[in-house]
This record gives C-alpha cells, structure tokens and sequence, in this order.
C-alpha cells in the first residue's frame, strides 16, 4: 500500500503544494476507491461571555457527507479533532459530497460550545446549539473530491457578544486580524 505524506502545517491544503515542510503526517492512500477529507479550522470568541481567545487547536468539527452505496443514499457523520495548527484530516471516506455540520470548542478551557448548521438550504447559517448532542442530517453539501480529495479550505468561525455566529469559507487567509490584534496568513 502506497503511503501519503501529508504536511499541516503550511495550508497546502489548498493549493495541494506539498513542498512546504515545517511538520508532516504519514497516512495509506484511501482504501478502494476512497477519499481524503482535510480542511482547517479557526475559532473566535469576540466576547461571548466576557472572553476574547482565537484557537484553531483542539476543536472537534462534525464532518457530514452523502454518498451512494448500490444505488441508496447513505449519510457519513464523523468527529474529528484540529491539530495544534488547526487541521484536520478522515483519511478514508466514502466518494461523495461533503459539509461541516458542527463545530465544539471549549470557552476559556472551561466548558463546551457547539455550533452547527441544519444545512437544509445553502442559506442556513451556523448558530448555537443548546446541547451537545447533534444529529448528523441535511441536504446541502458543497464540498465534492477532486483526484480523491475533498478540500474544505480553511472555515472560520466568530462568536460575536451577543451569541450570534459569523462564518467563512476561505481558500486562503490574507492578514486577518484576530481579536488580539495579531494578523494571521494561510498558508504562511
């Protein structure tokens, strides 16, 4: 079995540049006809609750997706973990279409917020749900494989004072200003 060396930590997930280096994971090439499901992840936390943090570490994302199984519909649902650089990767997943469902991060490392999105229609939008428990259902799945890989680019959450949720979807990230100040670029 063929091996994939992957890099994290330098946003060739979007542009496929495996030529970055600054740290790396191995992983088999997709079982059969397979995919790999990678993406990133960015959290702000804009004074919810009197904090201000930005994280990409550590955050499960709920991945949903749909495919066909002999000529049925089936729905794939799985937790995954960020990395320390806000990856993450299902190395091998069915042929279909993809979204993000949900995100969990941890206020303050305190306790747990979920955002999810419902995804019946392309103009739902990610809000606060009251439980941590989540359904994986919806219609709306807008990330397709290309060569066996399902790029989700870098998603980018903001939890603004008042709990509303402001998301985005990004190919790369151009100097933006987190709420400490700093400025952040993907790929570097």
């Amino acid at each position: 079995m063929k091996l994939v060396a992957l890099s994290f930590t330098c946003g060739w997930l979007l542009c496929l540049n495996l030529s970055c280096a600054s740290g790396s994971r191995t992983l088999n090439d997709p079982v059969g006809n397979g995919v790999l499901l990678i993406g990133g992840v960015i959290f702000e936390n804009n004074g919810y609750q009197d904090f201000f943090e930005s994280t990409r570490k550590n955050i499960e994302v709920a991945l949903i997706g749909q495919y066909d199984r002999t000529g049925k519909r089936e729905i794939f649902g799985q937790w995954v973990r960020t990395d320390e650089e806000g990856y993450f990767f299902v190395a091998n997943a069915p042929p279909g279409e993809y979204a993000i469902k949900a995100i969990r991060v941890y206020l303050g490392g305190q306790f747990a917020l979920t955002v999810s999105n419902e995804l019946l229609t392309m103009v739902d939008n990610f809000k606060i749900q009251p439980s941590e428990f989540l359904v994986f259902s919806g219609r709306v799945f807008e990330h397709r494989p290309e060569n066996r890989v399902v790029n989700f680019g870098y998603h980018g959450f903001s939890l603004q004072a008042q709990g509303d949720i402001v998301h985005a979807n990004y190919r790369e990230i151009k100097e933006l200003r987190l709420v400490d100040g700093s400025l952040l670029t993907l790929p570097p």
